[in-house]
């Protein structure tokens, strides 16, 4: 009788790979959110929606994304970002399974206000010398808390998908905070 791979894979390993794959999903859909947020400040403020798209594509098309219109660098940067969120997302889901005792908000709080830091400090200039002007805190500070709206409800994703992937894992690989919102007292999910 074959195994599956996922069956092969030490439980330690397939409880991170849950964790982190409950992070990602919550990162694509934070990810998302915060795209259409900068193409709504964009336009809030008499740019063109794909503006800020454009920026973000400047380390893989170089500054000429400054002159260009909707074109294939208003897809990478749209892309780029949205790896950056979903990375983002995916590594929240590795350390919140490791900090049962941290409620989910905050953990997810605490996780874009490094992401915060870090955009800033090293995010933002890689994406060229006129990045401030495009990106200002006004348009990265809310995008940020969409994302933690989003983690905040890890908990959730990690349980849906240990209960549907690996029940065999059980309480092992659910690993929720007690505090978390939708965690009822003996550990299981309301979503379940």
């Amino acid at each position: 009788m074959a195994t599956s791979a996922a069956a092969r894979v030490a439980p330690l390993g397939r409880t991170i790979l849950y964790r982190a794959w409950a992070g990602l999903e919550c990162g694509v859909a934070g990810g998302a959110l915060a795209l259409a947020w900068y193409a709504l400040h964009s336009v809030a403020h008499a740019e063109f929606w794909w503006t800020k798209f454009n920026i973000a594509a400047v380390p893989l098309y170089g500054e000429a994304v400054y002159r260009l219109g909707v074109s294939a660098a208003t897809l990478a940067g749209a892309a780029l970002l949205l790896l950056i969120y979903s990375l983002s997302g995916a590594l929240f889901g590795v350390v919140a399974g490791l900090l049962p005792r941290v409620p989910a908000l905050a953990a997810a709080l605490l996780c874009t206000a490094l992401l915060h830091a870090v955009f800033a400090a090293s995010l933002r200039p890689l994406f060229g010398p006129w990045a401030p002007t495009w990106f200002p805190t006004s348009a990265t500070l809310p995008a940020h808390l969409l994302l933690a709206a989003l983690l905040a409800r890890w908990p959730q994703f990690h349980t849906r998908l240990v209960a549907e992937f690996a029940p065999d894992l059980g309480s092992a690989g659910a690993a929720l905070p007690a505090n978390s919102p939708g965690v009822r007292s003996d550990g299981s999910s309301e979503y379940d």
